[in-house]
């Protein structure tokens, strides 16, 4: 194929490299190799009886594939993703109209404008409708799209692709297919982000205090000056951690609850991932504030004496087990709601 007279304003066209990464998300092709989950996308939609359609698309010599990654980049940092889940979507009759994958991860942030995988992508027979933010629209919160990275399979042969090819025309069908989303986006996917969120803060109010209490101890032990503005701020950001643990107990024992009750949900089978993620991320230590250092008897210009050798003498011996491995055992000998229950319990007990 040859293109002749093509203006400036779509130079794009004559960059090999963007025709790739523009065709990479587009064109029905399969995944990347390097994406582990492809075979459990593919299992899936073989059970529901709609597999997707592939086609081996060569540019230069070179296969085109979907470029999803397990890792990516977010407004908060790097984030992965440890597993996927499915959704079914059924019309007023039973017929199955769409099904998606969504990835699952610490949902630390919104991912990035440049990540190409960003967003639930509307595909049908394989092919893209409109961009990445085609269906952003059918969440309340715009940045509940870019919370997530996966796909939405449309089935519904009355769903019809309007001459731009960047959404469907207004029918019957149409009403239904965002009704049938919309509901699940600003429920279930809307409270997974959420309380994303709030665990990965609860955990950030946690390494603040970490990080304060490391700076008081640096402090102590180079026989400097403790002011009152340090220890202070160490009481402030302690108090916070405190409160901090508390509520990811709780809310790790609500899930667990939930698992063991109701069976596994949705969102509260994404929470349960959201929590082992982090507490793998965060491992070095449990999840609440550590003891400050022993205020003791200040010398001149507030200095805190060190223990003395005989006092460590008589301490007890400690024999320390990391949390992560405590966490291992636990979780390879029970089934993951009453993991989440014994873990939680260990940390209202002893921590």
């Amino acid at each position: 194929m040859e293109l002749l007279g093509i203006r400036d304003v779509h130079a794009d066209l004559c960059c090999l490299q963007r025709v790739k990464d523009y065709l990479s998300f587009v064109a029905p092709v399969g995944y990347a190799p390097e994406f582990r989950f492809r075979a459990a996308i593919h299992q899936h939609a073989l059970e529901i009886g709609r597999p997707i359609p592939e086609y081996n698309i060569l540019i230069e010599g070179e296969h085109l594939r979907k470029k999803y990654t397990p890792s990516f980049t977010t407004s908060k940092g790097e984030d992965r993703i440890s597993d996927v889940k499915f959704k079914d979507f059924r019309g007023a009759n039973g017929e199955l109209i769409a099904w998606l994958w969504f990835g699952i991860s610490r949902f630390e942030g919104v991912l990035k404008k440049e990540n190409a995988m960003r967003g639930l992508r509307l595909r049908m027979r394989n092919i893209q409708i409109g961009d990445e933010d085609a269906l952003q629209k059918l969440f309340r919160e715009d940045r509940g799209q870019h919370y997530f990275v996966g796909e939405v399979f449309a089935l519904d042969q009355a769903l019809i692709p309007n001459s731009q090819r960047d959404y469907f025309n207004d029918n019957e069908a149409r009403q239904q297919f965002e009704n049938r989303l919309s509901d699940f986006f600003n429920s279930e996917l809307s409270r997974i982000y959420k309380t994303g969120s709030q665990i990965n803060s609860k955990y950030s109010k946690i390494e603040k205090a970490q990080a304060v209490e490391a700076e008081l101890s640096e402090a102590e032990a180079s026989g400097g000056d403790v002011g009152e503005d340090l220890r202070g701020k160490w009481e402030r950001a302690k108090k916070e951690a405190e409160k901090a643990a508390q509520e990811l107990r709780k809310i790790r024992e609500n899930t667990a609850a939930k698992l063991k009750d109701e069976g596994s949900g949705t969102v509260e089978t994404v929470v349960h991932e959201i929590l082992k993620a982090n507490e793998e991320k965060h491992a070095a230590r449990p999840p609440a504030a550590a003891a400050p250092p022993a205020a003791g008897k200040r010398g001149k210009a507030g200095r805190i004496p060190k223990a003395g050798r005989a006092e460590k003498a008589a301490a007890p011996e400690e024999k320390l087990v990391p949390w992560r491995k405590i966490q291992e055992i636990v979780r390879a000998l029970a089934d993951p709601a009453t993991a989440g229950a014994i873990l939680a319990k260990i940390e209202e007990e002893l921590f």
